[in-house]
């Protein structure tokens, strides 16, 4: 079996496997098991509407959508509302 076909055999199991965790458990997995200087990248690259690029959020809070995890907050430069999807997969 080539290299490609092996990486994308164990990617596919190992996504079947978050999934059904995910579904077991609520979206807050996806956050709890990521890397800290990946949530602080995460918390660093939100979207502001007001200043139409990523910015750093605060007072931020997280919601369900399916899969999804959504981070809304406000944007640390000039207070629009500002949020990030965070995919299951």
């Amino acid at each position: 079996m080539h290299i490609r076909k092996k990486i994308l055999k164990g990617y596919t199991q190992i996504k079947k496997k978050a999934v059904s965790r995910m579904k077991q458990k609520d979206n807050m997995y996806i956050w709890d098991n990521m890397k800290q200087e990946h949530r602080d990248l995460v918390l660093k690259k939100v979207y502001c509407g007001g200043c139409c690029r990523a910015v750093e959020i605060a007072d931020y809070r997280f919601e369900s959508s399916g899969t999804s995890l959504v981070l809304r907050g406000k944007c640390k430069k000039c207070g629009h509302e500002a949020a990030r999807v965070l995919e299951g997969c």
